[in-house]
């Protein structure tokens, strides 16, 4: 993999996900070796990034509600 493909240049640390183990710096690329004909390998390429924000809040939820020929406004 060629980091200039995926946004990234210079020396990058990889870290194998499944192994659970980094595998080191590698500059401008990285390639698997020693895999069988069927293995596959996960990675993570890169430096961590500043924390993702928190999710919003979901919005209250509003229905309608009518019986007897009268609405209601209910909150869930």
């Amino acid at each position: 993999m060629q980091w200039d493909k995926i946004g990234l240049s210079g020396n990058q640390p990889v870290r194998d996900l499944w192994a659970c183990k980094d595998l080191g710096e590698f500059k401008d690329s990285f390639t698997a070796r020693n895999l069988g004909r069927h293995e596959h390998r996960m990675i993570k390429v890169g430096r961590p990034g500043p924390p993702l924000p928190a999710p919003l809040p979901m919005p209250l939820e509003k229905y309608t509600v009518t019986r007897k020929s009268e609405t209601y406004l209910s909150d869930l």
